[in-house]
């Protein structure tokens, strides 16, 4: 393995995040083995966390079939569902007030809005960015409405998603395999983060779970 210079103050702390969706494969294999050899090898923290969000798809068998695999494997982690932590719970499932405290502060600080546009409105606007030959993406209609228009129309009861309002700047990091990687913000849409203040989606869940438990590198 590929020795990286790490800062002098940082403790190496790695996940392996399976949604226990289905049957383990070999891919969760490969993920799982190389987050448990990274964090040996700099004598850090092997983390496993169930990412279970998914209510539909998501069954116990498949996570107990996850853990069951990973042993065989011989694969150990520090901090789990199974042997717990100090960044606990290690279940999506069991992290919703969590979740929902970042959500909060993500709509008071004006970094994510409401949005009760109609499925059949989404698309039709994605027909229309495709016969201009342009990849789809939410126009930020509701982004713009007043704070009033907002209030009146929760409680009205409108069903509504949660999107996160994307900066269009240009986005820039160091990647300690590829080097600096950058695109352009302003290509990326507005993304739904949660369904409501109950349902959070994985794309939201996983950033506050990796910023929660200390994750120093994504592998």
């Amino acid at each position: 393995m590929e020795t990286f210079e790490l800062k002098a103050e940082e403790k190496v702390r790695v996940r392996f995040a399976p949604s226990p969706t289905g049957p383990f494969h070999i891919g969760g294999a490969r993920t799982g083995l190389f987050n448990y050899l990274f964090a040996r090898k700099y004598q850090g923290t092997f983390i496993l966390r169930i990412e279970d969000t998914d209510v539909e798809r998501c069954k116990k068998e498949y996570e107990e079939e996850i853990i069951k695999s990973l042993k065989w494997l011989k694969i150990e982690w520090d901090e789990g569902p199974d042997v717990g932590g100090n960044f606990g719970p290690y279940r999506q499932s069991e992290r919703k007030q969590i979740y929902l405290k970042y959500l909060k502060k993500l709509l008071e600080e004006e970094k994510a809005y409401f949005c009760f546009c109609k499925k059949e409105d989404l698309e039709a606007q994605k027909q229309y960015f495709l016969s201009i030959g342009k990849p789809p993406k939410y126009n930020g209609k509701c982004r713009y409405l007043s704070k009033e228009e907002v209030e009146k129309r929760l409680k009205e009861g409108q069903p509504f998603v949660i999107r996160f309002k994307v900066v269009p700047k240009k986005i820039v990091f160091e990647d300690l395999i590829r080097g600096k990687i950058e695109f352009d913000g302003s290509l990326i849409e507005d993304f739904v983060i949660a369904k409501n203040f109950e349902s959070f989606l994985y794309n939201f869940t996983c950033v506050v779970d990796d910023f929660e438990m200390k994750i120093t590198h994504v592998i």
